[in-house]
């Protein structure tokens, strides 16, 4: 979740103003203090798939890419089954497959 600067500072800007926002995405990096410390950020994290495979997924990347796209996808879906109907979807590009397909 904390690789993206960029969304993280979305992320403050929006509960500055009020709104409750759903940081999604792999676990693994930090987030800034500002969204760790907040009432209005809840975090939803999962691994990256398939990451203990690096050395087969050179070999055979177009059938790693569709199961990381499927699992990615099915995690995503029960994140947001999980969540309120939300106002607002903000997308880091990429990987935003598996999300606008959710």
């Amino acid at each position: 979740l904390g690789r993206s600067p960029r969304m993280q500072y979305h992320a403050k800007s929006l509960i500055s103003k009020g709104w409750t926002v759903h940081f999604v995405g792999y676990s693994g990096n930090p987030t800034i203090d500002a969204l760790k410390r907040s009432d209005f950020v809840k975090f939803h994290r999962f691994s990256n798939p398939l990451e203990n495979f690096k050395t087969l997924r050179k070999h055979f990347y177009p059938i790693f890419a569709i199961l990381k796209l499927l699992v990615v996808y099915l995690k995503l879906l029960l994140v947001f089954a999980k969540i309120k109907r939300p106002g607002l979807i903000l997308v880091q590009n990429p990987p935003a497959l598996p999300v606008l397909m959710s």
